[in-house]
């Protein structure tokens, strides 16, 4: 499962989805409403002719990527006209042994795919009169999701990924079969914050999409696993899938392996748990994900059975959200996100399964047309980002995109500058640290001629404004957005950047500015080590005597020093040992967290008596005006680490 959380990614990485990829890809394909937006000119689309043609599009399309990118298997599978137009395997399911790739028999877990399953088992029992997508959900569950605002969340909210909840990655996978619960039980021990009123910005969640499956059990009385069986799979005649984990003997040969590829190694990976079954547990092969865009595209039937009525099947493909009306069709239908590429109309969903299994589904409703593909060793996502994109610029390729024209009365250039981060992010947890150490920020600044300069990475655009608080951008080859629109809170506050209709970041409060943080923590380090240093060059230049014969309090305040600088050392190393297993929140492994956390609490509750030190150490005249001047600086060094440590929820043992 995926998020533009690859962004993004944490997003709730856990299920093995990446938001941040996913959005960052829509973004990007995004285009807008008629007025001033950037969209692209249509021009006349490459038809789909023959499976032969499409094969040798394929064979060199997927030959490079695998070549490219190190990846050992993939499938591709396109349906046209209401029947499978081609399929293809390439590579190794199992390296090992040699297992070549099937798109009849190899099994490929779809990871984030999996919530359209969940979705569409919504909306069956939405037709049946058992569910009402407006009510609060709280009518469903046998525990209760807090009125923390007077709205209450609703199945269309976890539909289009606005309940308003944030999102931690912590605990979401296991590689342990005796550690998985039921998806009711982690429901209930992992509950969110919800950090804004629902239905007002899309913040990717897993945990959303579990809910609704959840409600799916309850509601049926049947557990998940099953109802999807019996209710899809059973009519479909997809007999080649599952939700169960891990998957049935009967299949569990023909599932692909995960690998990672690393220093020239193809390195298998265990069977990864996702314990939020609804929003990633689905392994399917692709003749089998044939059937399933055939019912999608054929309004709920594939061949002679039918999961959904035609109305029902249609109502899933309207709108249901969008950030802004000058997006278009950009944004969450009713399960599925929604956006534009070169003037075709798209939905569909991708998935990750942790740590390098990648899956997209594009589907073409005016064109009869839906595409899968799925790889097993994507290690790095481009591979799955890039493939989607060059098949649709392949068979329907796009003209000459008209420049934006800039608005001559509006200037808003200054007032929305700062930099964003991702809306899918924890907010009240340890894992907020992402914010600063593992995610790169969108940065807008004002430029002398009214202009918008946007950066993101090493990416870079100019933006003209052309409406109240929309921006157009200038530049034609630019991977960033084409388009992006903010939003004031209540206060007339620039708040929110939309990057399209399904991709969002917040800005950053005075109190979080990155620069402003990273200033802090370069400094307090800086200081504290010196003060490491500083010992270390005192017992060699053979002052211990003297230092000993020091007043009590005097020796004391620099115990006080050293002690913090050790533990805001040993916070830093631990930090940077859990962060480079970027799966190590995901799978629950916290020792090393919970250790670094018990070391930047401890430094938070020092610090004040380093202050009172310093303070004493002036008025007592402990030794000369350097050295005081040197603790004083150590000390209100502590105090930028402890701010930064309070800011980054790393005071207190919050996983």
């Amino acid at each position: 499962m995926k998020t533009i959380m690859i962004s993004k990614l944490f997003s709730r990485l856990g299920t093995g989805t990446s938001a941040f990829l996913v959005l960052l890809f829509i973004a990007g394909c995004s285009s807008a409403s008629q007025v001033a937006r950037p969209a692209q000119m249509n021009s006349p689309a490459v038809p789909v002719t023959t499976a032969e043609e499409m094969e040798k599009f394929f064979d060199a399309l997927i030959g490079n990527k695998l070549e490219q990118y190190h990846v050992p298997g993939a499938v591709v599978v396109v349906v046209k006209d209401g029947k499978v137009f081609f399929q293809k395997g390439y590579g190794y399911a199992d390296r090992a042994q040699k297992i070549a790739v099937s798109p009849d028999k190899t099994l490929f877990r779809i990871g984030s795919i999996s919530k359209t399953f969940t979705w569409t088992a919504v909306m069956q029992l939405y037709e049946q009169g058992k569910l009402d997508l407006d009510a609060n959900v709280n009518t469903y569950l046998d525990f209760k999701i807090p009125d923390t605002f007077p709205q209450p969340i609703t199945l269309k909210h976890l539909m289009t990924h606005t309940p308003g909840f944030e999102d931690d990655s912590y605990d979401n996978n296991t590689i342990r079969a005796e550690a998985m619960i039921s998806t009711g039980e982690w429901l209930k021990t992992h509950l969110p914050t919800r950090v804004r009123p629902p239905g007002q910005v899309v913040a990717y969640s897993n945990y959303g999409a579990a809910l609704a499956g959840y409600i799916v059990e309850r509601v049926s009385q049947t557990r998940y696993e099953d109802y999807i069986a019996r209710n899809i799979f059973s009519p479909l005649g997809m007999t080649h899938s599952t939700a169960l984990q891990p998957v049935p003997s009967a299949l569990a040969p023909d599932l692909a392996i995960d690998y990672v590829f690393s220093n020239g190694n193809y390195t298998p990976q265990p069977f990864t748990f996702v314990r939020v079954a609804p929003a990633g547990a689905i392994s399917a092969t692709g003749a089998d994900m044939a059937r399933w865009m055939l019912a999608h595209l054929q309004d709920g039937q594939s061949d002679q059975a039918r999961i959904l009525e035609t109305a029902t099947a249609q109502k899933m493909r309207r709108l249901l959200f969008t950030h802004d009306q000058h997006f278009g069709n950009s944004g969450w239908l009713y399960g599925f996100w929604s956006y534009e590429r070169n003037g075709k109309s798209i939905f569909g969903h991708d998935g990750w399964i942790l740590p390098a299994l990648r899956s997209d589904m594009e589907l073409f409703a005016d064109e009869k047309l839906g595409l899968f593909i799925a790889f097993n060793g994507d290690t790095t996502g481009r591979a799955i980002g890039e493939t989607p994109t060059e098949f649709i610029d392949h068979y329907f390729p796009a003209g000459q995109r008209p420049s934006p024209v800039a608005s001559p009365t509006l200037n808003d250039a200054a007032r929305v500058t700062g930099a964003y981060h991702m809306t899918r992010a924890s907010y009240s947890t340890a894992e907020k640290i992402r914010w600063l150490v593992d995610e790169t920020p969108w940065e807008l600044s004002a430029l002398a001629d009214g202009k918008l300069a946007a950066s993101y990475g090493s990416q870079r655009a100019t933006y003209v404004q052309v409406e109240p608080l929309v921006f157009g951008r200038v530049e034609s080859e630019s991977k960033l957005p084409p388009l992006i629109v903010l939003r004031a809170d209540e206060r007339g506050e620039i708040r929110y950047l939309f990057l399209s209709g399904t991709a969002a970041r917040e800005r950053f409060g005075w109190y979080e500015d990155p620069t402003l943080h990273l200033f802090l923590l370069g400094a307090g380090y800086a200081l504290l080590i010196s003060a490491l240093i500083a010992a270390i060059v005192s017992a060699l230049w053979r002052r211990r005597r003297a230092a000993l014969s020091a007043p009590r309090l005097a020796r004391f305040a620099r115990a006080i020093a050293l002690v913090i600088a050790l533990l805001a050392l040993a916070t830093v190393l631990l930090l940077v040992a859990v962060f480079s297993n970027r799966y190590a929140f995901a799978y629950g492994e916290g020792t090393l967290v919970l250790v670094a956390l018990t070391c930047s609490t401890l430094v938070v509750i020092l610090t004040p008596v380093a202050l009172v030190a310093a303070a004493l150490a002036w008025r007592n005249q402990f030794w000369g005006l350097a050295a005081r001047v040197h603790f004083t600086l150590v000390a209100l060094g502590s105090v930028g680490l402890s701010f930064s440590f309070i800011i980054w929820n790393l005071v207190g043992w919050r996983l």
